[in-house]
């Protein structure tokens, strides 16, 4: 999956720094992560179309992320030995962001994040499958239990499915799992912001290019959309920089177990800032959720 490091290649990085680090790092990339919807959500309610959005939010990660590059002194040199891995994550960035986003042209949202968000126990399943890392029973039956929660959480329902928006979603979920795996083969000799930045680059210029390419874009009829698409940018370039490293230091299961957190404060922060209905069902499903995270997560070493 990612390519054994040849004699020349620099000795794996020792990160400094406890667990508690990491799980501060889990705590920015749900952040990041959960606020994208609603960004997104913004920038479509105020008429701009797929692609366009696209063109934007992938300008703004990659403005951002050279910025960040400047600023901390990131650099992408010595990973010609790794081209294999980050040409795998970058492939892997395309199909889930085309999958994930078009799903929802054929089916509810709720169904599209439903389904993309099976990723975490296929995490758990290939690491356990592949000797990456142990997946404990209690650890199995707490992914079961989330993903239980998330099924009260999004109400979703099957009737009427368009099997085209069901593989779509699958396909991106099923991509994301096998990022996590490469990531951390890969989080061993090369920096985690050394990763986002060719990852993301890489991924926005293919996806900026087919934009112009293209044309007959629907841009933003207002500063709103702009706001919306742009702060999108922002928290991918964030929330992906902080998922590769909180997979360096947390490992592909733990990481993934607390992505089942972003869909909750996607809601959360659509509940408080956009206006929108929190219902009982979603409600229990939360604490369903972080209940079952605390049982996947006990017993382990802090």
């Amino acid at each position: 999956m990612a390519e054994t490091p040849p004699a020349a290649a620099p000795p794996p990085i020792v990160r400094s720094g406890d667990l508690r680090f990491g799980y501060t790092l889990a705590a920015v990339m749900i952040a990041f992560f959960a606020s994208a919807p609603n960004f997104a959500r913004l920038a479509f309610a105020d008429g701009i179309d797929p692609l366009t959005f696209q063109l934007i939010r992938f300008s703004v990660a990659i403005a951002g992320m050279l910025m960040a590059a400047r600023i901390f002194g990131w650099r992408v040199r010595g990973l010609a030995p790794y081209w294999r891995s980050l040409m795998a994550l970058t492939v892997i960035t395309l199909i889930a962001s085309f999958g994930y986003m078009t799903s929802v042209r054929y089916i509810q949202v709720g169904l599209a994040s439903l389904i993309f968000f099976c990723f975490p126990i296929l995490v758990g399943v290939l690491t356990h499958v592949l000797g990456m890392e142990r997946v404990s029973l209690r650890g199995g039956l707490g992914f079961l239990i989330a993903f239980a929660g998330l099924v009260l959480v999004f109400g979703v329902s099957f009737e009427a499915a368009d099997p085209r928006g069901m593989a779509l979603a699958l396909a991106a979920g099923i991509a994301v799992a096998c990022g996590f795996l490469i990531t951390r083969r890969l989080s061993r000799f090369v920096p985690s912001p050394s990763v986002s930045l060719t990852v993301i680059c890489s991924a926005g210029i293919i996806f900026i290019t087919t934009a112009l390419i293209v044309g007959d874009h629907q841009w933003p009829a207002s500063s709103t959309g702009w706001i919306g698409a742009a702060g999108a940018g922002v928290a991918y370039f964030v929330g992906l920089t902080a998922l590769y490293e909180t997979i360096a230091r947390l490992g592909p299961v733990r990481s993934a177990s607390f992505s089942n957190l972003e869909p909750l404060l996607t809601i959360a922060i659509a509940f408080v800032f956009l206006g929108e209905r929190l219902t009982f069902l979603q409600s229990l499903g939360a604490a369903v959720v972080v209940g079952a995270l605390l049982l996947a997560n006990s017993g382990r070493k802090a």
